[in-house]
């Protein structure tokens, strides 16, 4: 199944979010599986990650070769 660029976003948020929140509470070692996962995700889907990656830095969209 393939995600959206939208479903990606909101899958990697709530990652980073269960990542965030198990650190916290339970330290390094408890939140590395949150930490794999959002690796694996990004792995998966390397044209999203390239714009996600793009966007948050602010550079412009990558041009369309026709």
């Amino acid at each position: 199944m393939k995600l959206s660029y939208e479903g990606y976003r909101e899958t990697l948020s709530k990652l980073s979010r269960m990542y965030r929140n198990s650190y916290r509470h339970d330290g390094h070692k408890a939140a590395q599986p949150w930490r794999e996962m959002m690796r694996q995700v990004r792995a998966d889907y390397p044209e999203h990650s390239d714009r996600y990656t793009r966007e948050a830095l602010g550079f412009p969209p990558k041009k369309e070769v026709a």
